[in-house]
């Protein structure tokens, strides 16, 4: 599967929690404050999550076969309230989202299984306030890791950088099981997003 699929099902899965907010499966990002502020805003409060892809490494598994293990980052945001108890709160949302992930190796089938090399399931690397598109919230700063197969094909000639997809197995390779194929191509990325603009 692609990553976009990874994307989806992870953005389902949050999207399933209740009053998480908004569920973005991409980074966002807006050049006005009012217009990025909107994204996550939920009624008078900041609400929500996004997933970006930021490292990809890859490894040989078997002959013709490599194994891929994608790094994501996974960024909840919710407004500070005191007397809400908003960090409580909070709290609770992430081990929530912590419990879904667990609960699904294969992230809807999209890979083989989240765990690598020991590590399994949502890492919660922080959780403190910040001041995100002019309110204080809390942020969580999650990662977490999934793996899936590719297929190297046996003649270099068979594809030429990004003009060909090769193939990515979700499953097993298939020296050890059976396999689902999907084409993957990697994304190439832009240029850096220009400062914030009052609106």
């Amino acid at each position: 599967m692609s990553d976009l699929a990874i994307r989806a099902a992870l953005t389902e899965m949050l999207g399933e929690i209740s009053d998480i907010g908004t569920v973005h499966d991409f980074q966002r990002y807006e050049n006005s404050a009012k217009a990025f502020r909107e994204l996550f805003l939920v009624g008078d409060l900041i609400k929500g999550w996004y997933i970006a892809r930021t490292a990809v490494s890859e490894r040989s598994l078997v002959e013709g076969v490599n194994e891929e293990i994608l790094t994501w980052d996974l960024r909840g945001y919710r407004s500070l309230v005191d007397d809400d108890q908003s960090e409580i709160i909070f709290a609770a949302q992430v081990d929530l989202v912590r419990a879904a992930i667990r609960a699904d190796k294969t992230l809807k089938g999209t890979v083989i299984t989240h765990e690598v090399d020991g590590r399994a399931g949502l890492q919660v690397e922080r959780i403190h306030p910040v001041m995100f598109v002019g309110h204080l919230c809390h942020e969580a700063q999650c990662s977490l890791q999934t793996v899936r197969h590719i297929a190297v094909p046996e003649d270099p000639d068979e594809y030429d950088g990004f003009d060909h997809p090769i193939k990515v197995f979700v499953g097993q390779a298939p020296d050890v099981g059976q396999a689902h194929r999907d084409d993957y191509k990697d994304i190439q990325t832009g240029e850096a997003p220009p400062p914030l603009e009052d609106a």
